[in-house]
């Protein structure tokens, strides 16, 4: 198995979307874990209210911020969720629902480990690799 598919989301990968800018990075990432558990709630209250339409347009919005992240499981999980909406079979959308919940929990872990460390990221060294 890969590092990037045994980490939530690849560091790596953001720092190169922001030009090496770490603070930028840590914004990214601390936006990311403050809305997306409450887009998830949203899209919770979307799916039992069968409204698949909007719970298609949040699962949309989460797969383009996660690939922004390198967040490539939780994007593959949003895009399948984005995919089922569409066919209104509720009972599939909130399976995958709850697998997207488990992903994002994996990444806002990660997420607040990585928003420490960064404090101590060398851009050099991150740039001669």
């Amino acid at each position: 198995m890969s590092t990037l598919l045994a980490t939530p989301l690849n560091v790596e990968f953001l720092l190169d979307q922001v030009g090496g800018n770490t603070k930028i990075a840590k914004r990214v990432m601390e936006e990311f874990a403050y809305h997306t558990p409450m887009d998830l709630d949203y899209m919770k209250q979307r799916l039992t209210a069968s409204d698949l339409t909007m719970a298609e347009m949040i699962a949309r919005y989460i797969r383009i911020d996660s690939g922004m992240l390198g967040a490539v499981q939780l994007r593959d999980i949003a895009a399948d969720l984005e995919i089922v909406c569409q066919t209104n079979n509720v009972k599939a959308a909130l399976r995958i629902f709850h697998e997207l919940c488990e992903e994002l929990a994996r990444c806002i872990e990660y997420i607040s480990a990585m928003i420490r460390q960064l404090d101590d990221w060398h851009p050099e060294e991150f740039m001669n690799n």
